[in-house]
């Protein structure tokens, strides 16, 4: 066979395996129904690592499960399974053990399920910046005193609000996902990309430096005669709320979100006092 193509190798993305799969030793004795160490016909014994015994019955047909939000199907496990069968939690089961019925040898029936890394900080690429919502985050109370009380008459008062703000961002990659199988798994290993991912959010909102700017707007109040009037603001920050798509050679995507300041703004409330 020749050799593969960066086109024909599988995906590098970083993901968690999403099927289960057997040891070396499990799929000789499937194939063989012999012990992988006296080469006897056996029916293996299976168990847990701490000796709890696992019946044959359960270890039969699929073991399906959920391991750090990934699903894990096996199918046909144990030779003579029942596709489809049995619902329990792969992570539960995954280090069981076989034990040769004529030697006592054991070995482990499912091999270790873990996370990959990506192999090289080539392997994703920036595809796309998707924006989702909008959210408020409140930082604080600025309070006015209008004082009319010594007069008979209602007074109208244009009050000047200003709050300095500064083009602030976040890259979440610790919340990084992929979608398998209809599912979101998560992502790990993607540190590498940070930088990728930093610039392309930087040059899409224009953020040159994290600099400061002023929000300004005139408000228009009318005061009652006689009067002590408490404007209370109520200053909130802007962000804008996202995931960048990062895309490999196979077309599989990767989502990492972001959020970023947009601006300020404020809900004002009147106090009579």
């Amino acid at each position: 066979m020749g050799e593969q193509t960066p086109q024909d190798k599988p995906s590098r993305i970083s993901k968690l395996s999403t099927a289960a799969r057997l040891s070396p030793e499990q799929k000789k004795f499937n194939r063989t129904r012999r012990c992988t160490h006296c080469g006897k016909r056996i029916n293996p014994a299976y168990s847990m690592p701490d000796g709890t015994p696992v019946s044959p019955n359960k270890m039969r047909g699929t073991v399906q499960g959920v391991l750090v939000g990934a699903l894990f199907v096996v199918w046909g496990a144990i030779p003579g399974g029942v596709v489809g069968g049995i619902r329990g939690s792969f992570k539960g089961m995954q280090q069981a053990m076989a034990t040769c019925s004529h030697c006592g040898q054991s070995w482990n029936v499912f091999a270790p399920v873990q996370p990959s890394t990506p192999a090289s900080s080539g392997a994703l690429v920036v595809h796309q910046i998707v924006e989702t919502v909008r959210t408020e985050e409140l930082i604080g109370d600025e309070l006015r005193k209008i004082d009319n009380s010594g007069t008979s008459t209602s007074s109208v008062r244009r009050l000047r609000a200003a709050r300095r703000w500064a083009k602030t961002y976040e890259i979440q990659l610790e919340r990084a996902t992929t979608t398998t199988r209809g599912s979101d798994v998560a992502v790990q290993g993607l540190g590498g990309y940070h930088a990728a991912v930093e610039a392309a959010v930087k040059r899409n909102y224009a953020i040159t430096a994290e600099e400061e700017q002023t929000f300004e707007e005139e408000i228009e109040l009318t005061v009652p005669p006689r009067t002590n009037v408490q404007l209370c603001l109520h200053w909130k920050r802007l962000w804008q709320e996202g995931y960048v798509l990062m895309k490999a050679l196979d077309g599989e995507m990767v989502s990492i979100p972001f959020r970023t300041v947009i601006g300020v703004t404020f809900d004002q409330e009147s106090i009579d006092a």
